[in-house]
């Protein structure tokens, strides 16, 4: 838990902060109840919605980035939005943006860092070990870039192992180590109880998004490789397939 200005809540309940998509209102909420120091989200791109959710929540805009696009509300209204950076506190904004004069190893840590991913996790992410675990056949069908975690969901369908419900409420930008990480786990059980308890709109909205974007993908390989006569076990293994 971060240390700062407690939260208006009652702003969760503003006709303002329904004009911002579900999926952001989750960015919103994790910092602003200080469950995470930052956060990249698209926003309303209003400058006096800006100051009055600072004001209430206390948290800080900063980092416009990208064109304005227009979030479509109803059959009518499209408001302006662009992307920033959100911070929990003035400490961790500067923190953060002086970091990035730092060599890009270390300002990618911190970032990591600062959105509130497990120490393990963004070792992982800098330095996948991924070509140590898995031989090429396997690590072929996750392009770009192959990480354990999808891996590991695609064994866990072949092998009808449940995969921990909380890595359905992680951010868009997270990529946990391992399914049976439990460090990634405690801190999605955290985020997920908060989100639920203040917006479950966006609880739902952020569920749903992770599952069609990424979940539902997994289960779809495997289903493939079934088909195919593959079984978890020789997925597992993976040498058969050497070529």
């Amino acid at each position: 838990m971060i240390f700062k200005k407690k939260p208006n809540r009652s702003v969760y309940e503003s006709k303002i902060w329904k004009h911002i998509s579900p999926l952001d209102r989750t960015h919103l909420i994790l910092v602003a109840e200080g469950l995470k120091p930052m956060a990249y989200c698209s926003f309303l791109d209003i400058k006096d919605v800006k100051d009055y959710l600072s004001s209430e929540l206390g948290i800080l805009f900063d980092e416009a980035r990208g064109r304005v696009e227009f979030y479509h509300m109803g059959n009518y209204v499209a408001l302006p939005n662009r992307t920033y950076t959100i911070y929990a506190s003035e400490k961790i904004r500067d923190s953060h943006e002086n970091a990035s004069f730092i060599r890009r190893l270390f300002y990618t840590d911190l970032t990591g860092k600062f959105l509130g991913y497990p120490r393990c996790c963004r070792a992982e992410y800098m330095k996948p070990t991924v070509q140590k675990k898995f031989n090429d056949w396997i690590i072929s069908h996750f392009p770009p870039r192959a990480f354990t975690f999808q891996i590991e969901c695609v064994q866990a369908y072949l092998s009808g192992e449940t995969i921990p419900e909380e890595f359905w409420f992680r951010m868009p930008s997270q990529t946990p180590c391992s399914i049976h990480c439990k460090s990634t786990i405690r801190l999605l059980k955290k985020w997920k109880q908060a989100i639920y308890k203040y917006d479950r709109e966006a609880a739902e909205a952020l569920k749903e998004f992770n599952d069609r974007e990424w979940f539902k993908k997994y289960r779809q390989l495997a289903e493939n490789l079934k088909k195919k006569g593959i079984t978890a076990d020789q997925f597992r293994k993976g040498h058969i397939f050497r070529r």
